[in-house]
């Protein structure tokens, strides 16, 4: 996703970069309650659930060296001043910043007239093998919304036609750190149209659609089945914002920014 200075602690971002800054500083200002209040923080093993791969090369800065190795990592060291990030207890917390680049990825969250979730089971790495929403990277080099960037891959992944007024912007996470090489800003939409069929294989996997009851045999990455996809049930209509800070080895602290729901 684009580089934020102020979450990366990269010098001359654009302005636009600096606009999305604001997404990677949370719990600065808010009224958020702490996880013990909501029962929304948790710590846990992170598993990716987005359909792409990560990037194998950050760009390298000035005096450092470029992160070549697409495994996790610990938090980089830096000279430069500790940044505020999320954590459990719902508050900015002092960590060494992280010179990484941002990345934008768009999920799919689409039902059939049974309400129930369509899922893709992947058959390439990340995820081979786990149920996942259908979605992908919105091309940022190319001035590509994310709105543009759903329509774009549901109609590639899913030979679905949609229109930006058929999306609902439910969910927006931002993830810094992950596996030590990128910085994320997803967005969650909910599909408002209902999908009348299954639609046919893809080159990512084959399709399915679930009820919550048999969600809960299948094999899905850890933060969907934690985070994501409690989260998008209780929000569908209104909007929530979270963080997820990603630790040493495969732990990360979730932070709910914002809840807007009925």
């Amino acid at each position: 996703m684009p580089n934020a200075s102020q979450s990366t602690g990269r010098k001359n971002d654009s302005p636009a970069a600096s606009a999305l800054s604001v997404f990677s500083q949370p719990g600065i200002g808010s009224d958020e309650t702490g996880p013990a209040a909501t029962g929304l923080g948790r710590l846990g093993r992170f598993t990716r659930s987005f359909l792409f791969c990560p990037i194998r090369n950050a760009p390298q800065r000035e005096g450092g060296q470029a992160n070549t190795r697409p495994c996790r990592k610990s938090i980089p060291e830096s000279g430069g001043t500790p940044l505020p990030v999320a954590t459990r207890a719902g508050f900015a917390a002092e960590s060494p910043p992280m010179v990484l680049p941002h990345k934008i990825a768009t999920l799919l969250y689409c039902f059939d007239d049974d309400d129930r979730l369509l899922l893709l089971e992947r058959t390439q790495e990340p995820n081979l093998g786990k149920w996942s929403p259908p979605g992908g990277k919105v091309h940022a080099d190319r001035g590509e919304s994310p709105y543009t960037c759903a329509c774009r891959e549901a109609n590639e992944e899913m030979k679905l036609t949609l229109r930006p007024s058929d999306l609902h912007l439910t969910g927006l996470v931002s993830e810094d750190g992950y596996e030590g090489s990128t910085h994320w800003y997803i967005f969650l939409f909910e599909v408002l149209p209902r999908l009348a069929k299954l639609p046919p294989p893809c080159p990512e996997g084959r399709f399915g659609f679930f009820d919550n009851t048999e969600m809960a045999g299948l094999d899905v990455p850890r933060t969907d089945r934690e985070q994501l996809w409690p989260l998008f049930q209780q929000h569908r209509g209104g909007f929530f914002s979270g963080h997820c800070h990603c630790l040493e080895g495969d732990d990360f602290e979730w932070t709910t920014e914002e809840s807007n729901h009925d």
